[in-house]
């Protein structure tokens, strides 16, 4: 088949390709060449782009060269799972996400959908954060797991827990030279963001300072 278009009536979504073979010993169906998932969402549409894409009864496989596209949100990664019995989306071989300048990566990604709408990210093992400021250094967050709350396409609540650290980069306000380097450690931590902007962090125990 060329210039193929398959439509799920149960969760909506749409998959454009270039090329498609049915095996049916596999039972699957093997989109080739710009292959591509559209995934309504409540204010816009989460855009999946792969080379190919292995479409199962319960699962889509996206590989190579994966890129997501959302409102507010970017992501790459080497391949891709999306069930769409639970409509989780899962991220494999160095997976980011870029939340406007805000960088977050981790061994393994899986994002959460309810509704159509992203409700959640976890990522899992090894998360690190990373956020350039506007000098040559960057600020970084670490821990065991991070988990990520989404709400109207942003980030509402990020949870990190495992020995979390951050290295935040001190400065006077309204110049570039920097005073110091500060380095918290502590069990977990809980951010609050405003506009995908950290509001306000607070510590499940006693932070160590450094």
């Amino acid at each position: 088949f060329h210039n193929v278009a398959i439509y799920d009536t149960t969760n909506k979504s749409l998959i454009l390709g270039d090329t498609a073979e049915y095996y049916n010993s596999l039972n699957a169906t093997i989109v080739k060449s710009n292959s591509m998932i559209l995934l309504p969402q409540k204010n816009d549409t989460l855009q999946i782009k792969a080379d190919n894409m292995i479409v199962e009864e319960n699962c889509i496989l996206a590989f190579p060269k994966v890129l997501i596209y959302k409102k507010e949100i970017l992501g790459k990664c080497d391949s891709l799972s999306y069930k769409t019995i639970d409509s989780s989306i899962e991220l494999f071989k160095k997976p980011i996400l870029w939340f406007n300048d805000m960088q977050i990566s981790a061994d393994s990604i899986v994002m959460y959908t309810k509704k159509n709408n992203l409700e959640k990210i976890l990522f899992f093992p090894n998360p690190l954060i990373i956020q350039p400021t506007d000098t040559e250094f960057f600020n970084q967050i670490k821990g065991k797991e991070i988990i990520v709350s989404i709400k109207n396409d942003k980030i509402n609540v990020m949870s990190i827990s495992g020995n979390s650290k951050s290295i935040y980069v001190l400065k006077e306000e309204k110049h570039t030279e920097i005073l110091g380097i500060n380095i918290t450690e502590s069990y977990g931590m809980r951010l609050n963001f405003i506009e995908n902007k950290i509001n306000k962090i607070t510590y499940t125990n006693q932070p160590i300072s450094k």
